[in-house]
Order: structure tokens, then sequence, then C-alpha cells
């Protein structure tokens, strides 16, 4: 997908991937990657260069394979990558596979069942008492 700005000299190119329930749209301009699901904007995760090439090849591939020359600095780029994906996002080291990316879908909500006792409620003297701590009493 290419945006064009108003400028005519800057054209980005975004890229779009689908996972789960997510839209992903990655812009390796801005190296910037916006998380949406059903059409709402969820996250935004400005990234490093390092950070925005393993999650583009996660979202392409899934998977990175574990090189041994550069083992040390994968491991800290992939481990500031995960501090910044959402909770529901995991990405996990299988040993002789390397890092897969692995997106739990989200659990709808159930409705919320009628509560007996307004929200503004003010407990009575009673109930505050039984809620205070024993030495408190």
């Amino acid at each position: 997908m290419q945006v064009q700005t108003t400028s005519p000299s800057l054209t980005m190119h975004v890229q779009s991937y689908y996972i789960a329930d997510y839209e992903v749209l990655a812009c390796e301009a801005l190296r910037l990657v916006l998380l949406s699901q059903m059409g709402r904007p969820l996250y935004y995760l400005p990234l490093s260069p390092a950070e925005f090439q393993l999650f583009v090849q996660l979202m392409e591939d899934h998977h990175i394979g574990k090189e041994t020359n550069k083992r040390q600095a994968l491991e800290r780029h992939v481990s500031r990558l995960k501090r910044k994906l959402p909770a529901s996002w995991r990405i996990h080291y299988q040993r002789r596979s390397g890092y897969h990316l692995q997106v739990e879908m989200q659990a709808k909500r159930p409705h919320r069942q009628e509560v007996t006792r307004p929200w503004h409620h003010a407990p009575s003297a009673l109930e505050q008492n039984r809620s205070a701590p024993a030495l408190c009493r």
C-alpha cells in the first residue's frame, strides 16, 4: 500500500498484515507499527530499525531462526520488542527452532449482569465498621 502525503516528494510504503483478529500496518519510513482490532486502533509501536525488521520478519514468517554469530544482539532486540508488544502478543523461544510469534485471541467480554446495589450506594456505618481492620474498631 502506498500512502501519498501533502508533500509530493514524500511517499511512504505501508505493509499490511492480518493475524488473529488484528490488522497490522507497518510503515518502514517511520518505523511505526499500528495495531487495530475490528477497525478500532488499539496500539502504536515506535520501534528501532532492528526491532522493526524483527517484527516484519515475525509477521511474514511467524518465526525467526536463531543465528549463533549474532545471538546476543538478537536476544537483546527480541527482549526489547517483547516489552513493547500488547499483553496478548507473545514471542517465545523454542529450542533448535528459534523465536515464534503467538497471538492469543481476545475473549469476548460477557454482558454485565445487573447489580443489585447501585454503584453510588454509600456504605452504612455498620458496613464501614465491618470492613475496617480489627485494630481500628
